[in-house]
């Protein structure tokens, strides 16, 4: 008898099962919630980090593109690459064709053969360059020039055309540039390296770097392009020179710009390419400035926005491979969770688009509901207690009133009790009661 339980006991622990079942609820429909909308921001967060790199690819695809272009022309002898009338006016129309163009430089000579190294010997009084180049104006419009750089005396001298409407190009007057020695245009690595015996014309591909036309200019204003180039020869398929064509990095800073975010609000999403080694290529902001870092230029590490050091520096950036092409995960800084996901870029220099937003643009709204979900199930369980509460204090007073009138009837005492109650059928009970002592009193 005295193990059953009582029933404020049995009514204790019902409510108690009842706030163990709310929060079970509670945890599984904010864990669950949590979850799918961490899931969802990973897939927003890899569909706009695959446009952008297919952006960025379509973007570098032009320069091979180009270059095959032109030793077609080579080829079938469409132009005339030893003829100074001819060869600038070609490398001038694929220039205009193409805003993203920066430059296009056809550096030349007489290959005689090849050293011990593997380096590529050249005829002397053979060697020279052509370029014409895409600049910006004070006023903002594309400005085009050509430059010349031949042997002449034993010394290298440069000739400048400046292109425009009022004449033809054929009767623009050369003007020689002053002002100091011209280097040897073959020794430049953009001609050396693609033109050794180990590359066998390779298309190779440079990374960030000043424009080797610009070098005389102050960093302020040369311009900043990542360039292919390739051994080009002629129709007979005998070596011509080099090809170099430089794409203006002003499209990449361009590819980044996606709305990612909800429409009509600000996009908190930080997005930008970077390398492996965690050096930024493309800017946040216009006024950072770009250093040189071993052999390539980047922005300059400092005064960066914290959050993105921070992602520059996490380890997932550098577990991005050929088997794992896109990674995503989180790290915390100053107290606060950051969502990334990295993506690596094909032909390329190991590079990586990388994409930062802030944990609480996807959850804040969801902690908000949770933190309002909670409270409503606090008030909830806080009116079942005391209501509870209530309604077991109406059921102990009735118990003890039907045990009061039970122990004065087993006592003969058969006066008469009133059988009002709260409880409907502890009414019933009293007046059964109250009947049995009208009986025993008659």
């Amino acid at each position: 008898m005295t193990n059953r339980p009582t029933l404020g006991q049995v009514f204790g622990w019902s409510l108690l099962g009842l706030t163990a079942v709310l929060a079970l609820l509670f945890y599984l429909v904010s864990d669950g919630s949590r979850r799918t909308l961490l899931e969802s921001s990973e897939r927003i967060r890899d569909n706009a980090s695959r446009e952008i790199g297919d952006r960025v690819t379509k973007f570098l695809a032009q320069a091979p593109d180009a270059v095959e272009q032109f030793q077609e022309q080579l080829a079938r002898g469409l132009v005339a690459p030893r003829a100074p009338q001819a060869i600038a006016p070609a490398l001038f129309a694929m220039l205009l064709s193409n805003r993203d163009f920066g430059e296009l430089t056809l550096t030349y000579g007489e290959r005689i053969g090849f050293d011990e190294d593997g380096a590529v010997l050249l005829a002397e009084g053979s060697r020279g360059q052509w370029s014409v180049v895409r600049a910006l104006a004070p006023d903002g419009r594309d400005q085009f020039w050509s430059r010349h750089v031949h042997e002449e005396g034993g010394a290298f001298v440069a000739e400048r055309s400046e292109l425009g409407t009022e004449k033809s190009f054929l009767a623009l007057p050369a003007q020689r540039e002053s002002g100091g020695a011209v280097s040897d245009p073959t020794s430049h690595p953009t001609f050396a390296t693609p033109a050794r015996e180990d590359f066998g014309g390779q298309l190779l591909w440079s990374d960030l770097h000043w424009s080797q036309l610009d070098a005389a200019l102050p960093e302020a204003q040369r311009r900043v392009e990542v360039s292919v180039q390739q051994v080009v020869t002629d129709a007979a398929g005998q070596f011509l020179g080099v090809l170099r064509l430089g794409l203006l990095t002003r499209q990449l800073d361009r590819a980044m710009q996606i709305t990612i975010g909800r429409a009509g609000e600000r996009d908190p999403h930080r997005i930008f390419i970077c390398d492996r080694q965690g050096r930024l290529i493309t800017r946040l902001a216009p006024n950072e400035r770009l250093v040189e870092s071993g052999e390539d230029l980047r922005i300059a590490p400092d005064g960066l926005p914290p959050e993105i050091a921070s992602a520059l520096a996490d380890a997932k950036l550098r577990a991005v491979s050929e088997n794992a092409p896109s990674i995503s995960g989180q790290f915390q800084y100053g107290g606060e969770d950051f969502l990334t996901t990295f993506r690596a870029l094909p032909e390329t220099q190991d590079w990586l688009v990388g994409i930062v937003v802030s944990r609480s643009y996807y959850l804040g709204q969801l902690t908000a509901m949770r933190r309002q979900l909670l409270a409503a199930s606090l008030a909830i369980m806080v009116l079942l207690v005391a209501g509870g509460g209530l309604i077991l204090r109406g059921v102990k007073r009735a118990q003890a009133q039907i045990a009061r009138e039970s122990v004065k009837m087993n006592a003969f005492d058969f006066s008469a009790a009133p059988t009002a109650s709260a409880f409907r059928d502890i009414s019933a009970v009293l007046l059964s009661l109250e009947k049995a002592k009208t009986a025993m009193r008659a």
